[in-house]
């Protein structure tokens, strides 16, 4: 539920404006490699003079609470626009759909911890696609019919970066584009529908739920688990206790302080660590299966960034990164005030059940690990399949983990993927509804999510007209209990409608 929460709030903060931002905006995407074309447009955006950005934020997200209507953009501000459109088009022929175009940004201060990453490119993603939106809803058709794809491209590339957050932020670009498009089909001439139909159908398939839900576990499950959560038991285990304030038996000693690592071998069931005394010059190896001058060597990781160690029968903990030893209460510190601080909870004052069970483990901390991989994807697959029900389930089934760490860190992924199959659709009701304006409905696509029985054809979507001149189509697809996922078009709310037009 932590993750749930901590997406949630990064996701709402990249849809609304961003304040306190640094003196330089443009650290906001210095983080992004030169090879994603985006970045170089955002950089011009950020670029701007404060003045000139204030205004045309205003412009492309006008605040209704304002008691009168700002100044529209003058007409060099409107030229920035169109220039800032125009290359986002551009760079969207170039695409940025490899996941490491879009990399999230460490926090300088504590670098290894994947709830501390940082992703403060996606608010200035959003202006972009409001911007390059804005600018299509004024031009000729022709025109705006790019500029509302391209912004769609935008998205699904936002869509292949390396977080879950990103994910969802790329599904909102391209539902800004959507919108866009939605609203202005009735003005469009049988032609200019065919365009906007060839020009929608010609994009690549976005990055899907799969992608998602890999990035989720290698950006932060994974790293949480190899570089804190094992760390801190391994060095509990090495220290010979089961709780945080047990003192500690591994204080560096000068000799341990002089030892730096110079080499280290894993092959062939061998593990081999060589180390250098540095105020002395001599030099020595140990293996898992030989020790030497009283260093023993238990085990390292690599990816955990560790080698657990008994020097003199006391334990030691070599940290690969700075080739020096730690102590191992530096580890259970940092498991301590992950549990604590980093989950946004008091730091514990008593050892946490699962922390006991986990050494006590029959095969260790690593077996407890090797369990605990197993339960989140376990939990995973189930909360995907839930998704994949075109009613969505009231209760949800309970698929509550027995692991009291899994329920802390692992989000609640159903919902996520319910509104990752609902973006799939919206090309699809696009495409239908444009087929609906051409009086074409033999070759209308029905909805995928209907359920006929197996000697019948897919149904297809809901058609409703609207008081307002414009049509809704809904699909038998749940995003909430009883809500099928309702989609209008050409109408100035076009878009998704949170609720059955019935019902509003």
């Amino acid at each position: 539920m932590h993750r749930l929460f901590h997406i949630s709030v990064i996701v709402f903060a990249a849809l609304i404006p961003l304040s306190g931002q640094p003196d330089d905006p443009t650290e906001r995407v210095a983080h992004l490699p030169e090879a994603n074309p985006y970045r170089a447009v955002a950089l011009r955006w950020l670029s701007l003079p404060e003045n000139d950005r204030k205004v045309l934020s205003d412009w492309m997200s006008p605040d209704d609470s304002e008691e009168k209507p700002l100044a529209p953009p003058d007409a060099s501000q409107q030229e920035i626009a169109r220039a800032l459109a125009n290359d986002l088009a551009a760079a969207s022929k170039i695409g940025a759909s490899q996941s490491e175009l879009w990399p999230p940004k460490p926090d300088p201060k504590n670098p290894d911890n994947p709830f501390h990453f940082l992703i403060p490119d996606v608010g200035v993603m959003r202006d972009l696609a409001q911007i390059t939106t804005k600018v299509a809803d004024n031009s000729p058709a022709a025109d705006a019919i790019q500029l509302y794809a391209a912004t769609a491209r935008f998205g699904r590339d936002i869509r292949s970066g390396a977080t879950l957050i990103q994910g969802l932020t790329g599904v909102a670009v391209e539902g800004i584009a959507s919108a866009g498009a939605a609203r202005r089909l009735n003005a469009f001439s049988p032609q200019e529908l065919e365009l906007l139909s060839s020009t929608w159908g010609q994009l690549p398939k976005p990055a899907g739920i799969e992608h998602a839900l890999q990035s989720e576990r290698n950006v932060f499950f994974m790293p949480l688990l190899e570089r804190i959560i094992l760390p801190g038991l391994l060095a509990l285990q090495a220290e010979g206790i089961d709780t945080f304030n047990a003192p500690s038996r591994s204080k560096l000693s000068p000799e341990l302080k002089n030892l730096r690592l110079s080499g280290l071998i894993d092959a062939d069931g061998e593990q081999l660590i060589h180390l250098e005394n540095i105020a002395t010059g001599n030099s020595f190896s140990v293996t898992n299966k030989r020790s030497a001058q009283g260093v023993k060597l238990i085990r390292f990781d690599a990816k955990a960034g560790r080698a657990w160690m008994r020097v003199n029968d006391t334990p030691a903990v070599l940290d690969l990164q700075s080739k020096q030893f730690v102590s191992a209460r530096d580890d259970i510190a940092r498991l301590q005030k992950f549990l604590g601080e980093d989950l946004g909870n008091e730091t514990p004052a008593k050892t946490p059940e699962w922390v006991r069970r986990a050494l006590a483990h029959p095969d260790g901390p690593e077996g407890y690990a090797i369990d605990l991989i197993e339960e989140y994807d376990r939990r995973m697959a189930e909360q995907v399949l839930s998704a994949q029900q075109s009613k969505k389930p009231q209760p949800e089934a309970d698929n509550t983990s027995t692991d009291p760490l899994i329920a802390m860190i692992m989000p609640t992924m159903s919902q996520v993927a319910r509104r990752m199959n609902a973006a799939a659709l919206q090309p699809t009701l696009l495409e239908a509804a444009i087929r609906h304006r051409l009086g074409q409905p033999g070759v209308t696509p029905p909805d995928p999510w209907s359920q006929p029985s197996s000697d019948e054809k897919p149904a297809p979507f809901a058609f409703e007209k609207t008081p307002d001149g414009g049509f809704v189509l809904r699909s038998a697809y749940e995003i909430q209990t009883g809500e099928p996922f309702t989609y209008k078009f050409a109408a100035p709310d076009a878009g998704v409608q949170r609720k059955p037009v019935s019902a509003q």
